[in-house]
């Protein structure tokens, strides 16, 4: 949005484009990295459970893996500013509100055109 109404003039769009994609990726990566953890957290407790440390082991490390196992059912998470989860599916949210946003910006200009 500019001051000139919307869209914005190609001088604008070569300057702003490249944060605004930059932000994007920015978003992504966290998001993409918050997706793993959440994967690799949620096999860790299937991981040590097919182990056989009900026969092998000492009971002290059979006791850790069990505390390992119940610990691991509640998966890990990142979090942006401990409000929002930080994986694919907010990512998908970022980019239909985005994509929302703009659809309302061109309706507003359209319509003052007219």
């Amino acid at each position: 949005m500019t001051a000139n109404g919307f869209p914005p003039s190609t001088s604008n769009l070569i300057r702003g484009g490249p944060y605004a994609l930059s932000a994007l990726a920015q978003i992504l990566i966290y998001s993409a990295v918050g997706e793993k953890i959440v994967e690799q957290t949620e096999d860790i407790a299937q991981v040590t459970y097919e182990v056989d440390w009900y026969t092998n082991y000492r009971p002290k490390f059979r006791k850790m893996l069990s505390l390992i196992m119940q610990r691991s059912q509640k998966a890990s998470q990142i979090t942006a500013g401990g409000v929002w989860y930080l994986n694919m599916n907010t990512f998908g949210q970022i980019l239909r509100g985005s994509m929302s946003l703009l659809a309302f910006m061109q309706t507003i200009y359209a319509n003052k055109r007219n």
